[in-house]
């Protein structure tokens, strides 16, 4: 209840203080009495013109700027605020005349010039828009917002170089700002910067230097362009011609160079090799180093420790993929004995045996090395990687609850596979800003837009088939979120749950069951993410519709599904695979794979070798020798939502989507199925990965 107030004074003074508190209902009333004692009170306009911009009464905000306007003509202030209310309702020219006299009367009004630029925007002009984020950085050099604007525009242009410039000028003015490095990456991930690389050797490198030394980034991201840096440049032939011949890697000046560079390590230590002549040259020096391995030849290889040492921790990531000869596996034995029954740690030996072998393998070595004390740093981080993180993912394994005992024959079978191989195999993951749920979901399913009655300010949210927990990593930054994650794999759960604690996030409920199991769960959701899960269930309808029934009414649920058209060269692979019973050890995964890469020639193997998923064991298992696969067509998945009674939000990936609205620029929303149905058949690869989409249920 608002007191009363005798005098107008003590009105103006109750109705600011509310207004600051932003206590609108009893500000407004306030002044709504003020008004009634003095009709043209300037100051009291203004604040209910404020007041109503602020609840969104778009047409009340604007009558009172206007009327105070009238009062005070030139103020650019005034003139900024009913920019700003014409933009939110539409009448975009409107806004940009408004803007501009505000910058007439004050030609350093920094917000006005920004507002400018995002109503030129609006309309195309992104020229206009552009120079008007200029003349602020002429202003104020260092404005972030204005320089990272400018940098968007440019990327969402294609304008490359100008993007990639004015990020750079982003990250000198503050390297640490998450939104910035975020950006960043995204343009870094989604294009090929060969050309920017030798036209710009040294400032690209150090971008990339920089993100290889922190740890709260996906390196995954950069790795594509990172590794323009190690590819030997002019040497690239040159180091192909030596690892198809019998020469030695070790001989050439060049590569030994490389291998004592920071940036090379940092790339081993970081990212997973995915590129076939990098990992071709890393498969033959490792064969040259442990065959070399000699007294005579170890005060040479001692200068390569710092790399060795790297490379066992880029073959740890990769769960020993690498192709390994009878020669190696002759000489590996050899060395297996030799440290097994050294009484003393022989670090360049036990580095060379940790690139073929995980150590926590070995108790009496595990046992040695947990006691032994290192002056090298790196030789500790890999005893860490190694043995350290593993036992405390046994340790964790004690504190994850089950929720039922799995008994459906195809959900046990799922689980033996992440139970040998979690998937995937991760280290490090991008940090983002906390922010409410709907912030992120505006972004997944834009263009199309969806008011809710749930804001999301507390929600319970349900991660699915939660695997390694990189997903979760995304999670965690929704706000004030209550998060239940489930899998079937013990050792995934465990891998997650570590690698989140590590994060910095123990919040979350971590659960051991089958998606089959929550249909006894008393919990409703708010959100709901499974993706990459249901395809691998026996009956995938089945557990989409447990998952339906633990979702809000006004609740939200993402999907992500493998797309028949997408994965045909998957299932040919599979099919081959079938037909000549390789089974899915790490030797019959290594042998397919060298069939792959040797066999370059053929369309199927090419594709199929340069897909994400190729380059780790967990992952080659997971694309082409998983135990179940079920996949699916954008008609299959209308008839999905139809039977569910489930409405389709859009899917998430905006760079298709962007594709998709050249296409069909009528729908302005993305949400027309049909339309995308034609959309793949145009381009039967947008969905190599999987479809990703979000739902609700109908009303």
């Amino acid at each position: 209840m608002t007191p009363d107030y005798n005098t107008v004074n003590e009105k103006i003074f109750a109705a600011l203080e509310n207004f600051k508190a932003k206590n609108f209902i009893d500000a407004e009333k306030l002044y709504k009495e003020i008004l009634e004692l003095k009709p043209n009170h300037y100051e009291t306009i203004c604040y209910l013109g404020l007041i109503y911009a602020q609840t969104k009464k778009l047409d009340l905000s604007c009558k009172m700027f206007l009327k105070a306007l009238k009062m005070n003509p030139e103020n650019a202030g005034l003139n900024n605020n009913l920019g700003n209310i014409f933009f939110e309702l539409g009448n975009i020219e409107k806004s940009i005349d408004y803007f501009q006299k505000a910058i007439k009367i004050d030609p350093k009004f920094i917000d006005a010039y920004f507002n400018l630029s995002l109503a030129f925007k609006n309309v195309g002009k992104l020229d206009e828009a552009i120079n008007s984020l200029k003349k602020i950085i002429f202003l104020k050099p260092n404005d972030l917002k204005s320089i990272i604007s400018i940098a968007i525009i440019y990327q969402n242009e294609e304008k490359i170089e100008q993007s990639f410039l004015y990020f750079i000028k982003a990250m000198k003015v503050d390297p640490n700002d998450l939104e910035t490095r975020n950006l960043f990456l995204e343009l870094i991930k989604t294009t090929n910067l060969h050309s920017l690389t030798k036209k710009y050797p040294k400032e690209i490198k150090n971008i990339f230097l920089f993100f290889l030394k922190q740890n709260n980034i996906n390196h995954d991201d950069i790795f594509n362009n990172a590794k323009l840096f190690i590819y030997f440049h002019q040497d690239k032939e040159k180091v192909e011609r030596i690892y198809k011949s019998q020469e030695l890697l070790l001989d050439n000046d060049n590569i030994k160079q490389n291998l004592t560079d920071e940036y090379f390590y940092l790339m081993l230590q970081k990212c997973l090799f995915r590129d076939i002549f990098l990992e071709n040259f890393l498969t033959k020096i490792r064969r040259e180093i442990l065959l070399d391995l000699s007294d005579k030849k170890k005060k040479i290889l001692k200068n390569y420790l710092n790399f060795i040492i790297s490379l066992s921790q880029q073959c740890f990531f990769n769960e020993y993929l690498f192709f390994e000869t009878n020669e190696e596996k002759k000489a590996l034995l050899k060395l297996e004995n030799k440290i097994i029954n050294n009484n003393s740690i022989d670090e360049l030996e036990v580095a060379i045996f940790a690139c073929y072998k995980l150590l926590n393998e070995f108790q009496t070595l595990s046992n040695s090395l947990l006691k032994y004390r290192s002056k090298n740093i790196l030789f500790t981080e890999m005893v860490n990687l190694q043995i350290i993180e593993p036992l405390k993912e046994n340790d964790l394994k004690k504190t994850i609850k089950s929720i039922e005992k799995i008994s459906n024959q195809t959900s046990l079978k799922v689980r033996e596979q992440y139970e040998q191989n979690p998937y995937p195999r991760w280290r490090y993951a991008k940090s983002i800003k906390i922010a409410n749920f709907s912030d992120k979901f505006k972004k997944e399913i834009f263009p199309n837009k969806k008011d809710f009655i749930n804001n999301f300010s507390n929600p319970n949210v349900l991660i699915a088939g939660c695997g390694t927990g990189k997903h979760l990593a995304h999670t965690i930054y929704y706000e004030n979120a209550n998060i239940s994650a489930i899998d079937l794999s013990l050792s995934s759960l465990a891998y997650a749950k570590r690698m989140i604690e590590e994060i910095g996030y123990e919040k979350i409920n971590f659960l051991k069951g089958d998606i089959l199991s929550l249909k006894n769960l008393n919990t409703k959701f708010d959100i709901i993410e499974c993706v990459g899960v249901l395809h691998h269930m026996e009956k995938p309808i089945e557990g989409l519709e447990i998952l339906i029934n633990l979702l809000k009414s006004n609740g939200v649920i993402k999907l992500g599904l493998y797309s028949e058209l997408a994965r045909g060269d998957v299932v040919k692979i599979r099919d081959l695979i079938k037909k000549e019973g390789i089974n899915n050890s790490l030797e019959s995964i290594r042998y397919i794979r060298e069939k792959v890469k040797n066999n370059s020639d053929n369309s199927l193997f090419k594709k199929i070798s340069m897909n994400y998923d190729f380059f780790s064991t967990s992952n080659v298992r997971d694309l082409i020798f998983h135990v179940k696969e079920h996949r699916f067509s954008i008609p299959s998945i209308k008839k999905i939502l139809n039977d569910l009674k489930l409405e389709f939000l859009g899917f998430s990936n905006p760079y298709i989507k962007k594709k998709y609205s050249i296409n069909f620029p009528d729908d302005k929303k993305n949400i027309l199925l049909d339309n995308w149905q034609k959309f793949e058949q145009k381009y039967p690869d947008s969905f190599y990965d999987m479809y990703q989409f979000w739902l609700k249920k109908l009303n």
